[in-house]
């Protein structure tokens, strides 16, 4: 096997994230994509930052109605970085 497929562990959550984010491995980067709620990405934030090693991000960075992605990694990680609809934290 060559390429991402190498090094890269996709986790496809449905459900209760919380159940998954206990089974998953430390890893470089954590991408989240999952609830755009604000009560959603700030429990996916806080179950998954611990899990990153170097970079925690997202996308839908972005104003919608029913979206609360901009709040909740703003008030979560004050010192994130985004470019368009997609932000990132370094850790």
């Amino acid at each position: 096997m060559t390429g991402v497929q190498t090094c890269a562990l996709p986790i496809s959550i449905v459900g209760d994230s919380k159940l998954v984010s206990d089974l998953a491995p430390l890893v470089d980067l954590v991408y989240i994509d999952a609830d755009h709620s604000y009560e959603g990405c700030t429990q996916d934030i806080r179950l998954y930052r611990s899990k990153a090693k170097m970079v925690l991000c997202g996308d839908d960075y972005i104003d919608r109605p029913g979206f609360g992605v901009i709040r909740a990694v703003t008030e979560a990680l004050p010192v994130h970085k985004h470019s368009g609809q997609f932000w990132w934290f370094e850790l």
